[in-house]
């Protein structure tokens, strides 16, 4: 596999041209679900702040005045002799890179070359063979709660019986943290199963490999996070499964621990929150089970966005959300998950503090201005 030239094809191909291509000729892609139009519910004080803010939103088709969206097609995408490369998960067929498995990776971490000719990959060491069924939850930003609730166990939402009968393997990125695998743990797959763990640079030959495609995005359809419905019942058996009890039905998910987007005045944002019955809870000084109990069991949340947000998928239906955004960088992600959840959400914004418009998000300052905020919190609550 080192220095082949591999022309990347997008899995589009599989449903537009069936048997164009290598990648459509050893795919099979089947649906288990229907797109459907979820509804999105107005922002009850938040439009009120919003409609006044200079905002980068994201993703490009969301917008605070959006009704609805199209929620993704659940995919269950089944290949036949193929080679997936390194933990990031990319799939060979034939001459040809599933260009869909490497839209997110880094070239550099994960041992490839992107050239105007097509995609080299750096193989590291000897293949490993499978010769059975092999379900793959490799991907990008397993690193993340995030990506690893949403995008890796969370794929596992599109995935029906059929998907996984006969399958006796499993491969997952090296090095997951303690969170991802307890959470992995729970997450409802097949007993037994023997474990690969994929490093950077490894390559795997696979006889049937089964990949349950993002249940908020796909391949038909640009755009991502849209997340589909079958997330909500899904979820709903893994926080069964693993919810612990809680201290308090009103919570602060607490940021001050962390370095990327700090807020200058989160103090100030604490101690008016404390005025409500707010507690602070700082999650990465959790276990999973603890981390998934404060969401199942809270009445209401607030928090700034952030990967700890994951964790809405483990609320009651009805919970109060309420989302405090940066205004360089307003990410309507958590927003749709609350409509497919069932969540009650709004959201203020608070504007940067120093740095530049062309600083990446992750590195400028903001605040919350605290009288929004209370008043968001005391709508919020029904006052």
């Amino acid at each position: 596999m080192t220095d082949r030239l591999l022309r990347p094809v997008a899995l589009s191909s599989v449903v537009l041209a069936p048997g164009g291509t290598d990648v459509a000729r050893h795919a099979e892609v089947r649906a288990t679900g229907a797109a459907v139009d979820v509804a999105v519910p107005p922002l009850r004080v938040g439009q009120h702040v919003l409609r006044h803010m200079a905002l980068h939103q994201h993703p490009p088709d969301a917008t605070w005045r959006e009704t609805s969206y199209r929620a993704a097609t659940p995919w269950v995408v089944t290949f036949r002799d193929v080679t997936v490369f390194g933990a990031a998960g990319l799939i060979v067929a034939g001459d040809e890179l599933v260009a869909d498995t490497a839209g997110r990776a880094d070239p550099r971490r994960d041992g490839f070359r992107v050239t105007p000719e097509g995609v080299v990959l750096h193989a590291a060491g000897p293949a490993l063979r499978i010769d059975g069924g092999c379900l793959s939850l490799l991907g990008v930003g397993a690193d993340s709660l995030y990506h690893w609730t949403i995008d890796g166990i969370g794929r596992l939402a599109a995935a029906d019986a059929a998907a996984l009968d006969g399958v006796m393997d499993l491969l997952l990125p090296a090095g997951l943290g303690a969170v991802q695998r307890a959470l992995l743990a729970r997450a409802g797959m097949p007993e037994g199963l023997r474990v690969h763990e994929v490093a950077p640079g490894m390559v795997v030959r696979v006889a049937r490999l089964v990949v349950p495609w993002s249940i908020e995005s796909d391949f038909t359809v640009g755009g991502n996070h849209r997340p589909h419905p079958c997330l909500r019942p899904y979820f709903a058996r893994v926080t069964a499964a693993g919810a612990a009890p809680a201290g308090s039905a009103r919570v602060y998910i607490d940021r001050r621990g962390s370095p990327n987007r700090r807020m200058l005045n989160e103090d100030a944002v604490v101690a008016a929150l404390a005025g409500f019955g707010f507690v602070p809870v700082r999650l990465e000084a959790l276990d999973a089970a603890a981390q998934i109990g404060v969401f199942a069991h809270a009445e209401a949340i607030v928090a700034p966005h952030g990967a700890g947000l994951a964790h809405l998928v483990h609320a009651r239906p009805g919970t109060k959300v309420l989302e405090l955004h940066a205004a360089h960088w307003v990410n309507w992600c958590f927003r749709r998950h609350a409509a497919v959840l069932g969540l009650e959400y709004d959201c203020i914004a608070g504007p940067a503090v120093g740095g530049r418009a062309d600083d990446h998000v992750n590195t400028r300052s903001w605040a919350v201005p605290v009288t929004h905020l209370q008043a968001a919190v005391s709508a919020l609550l029904g006052g």
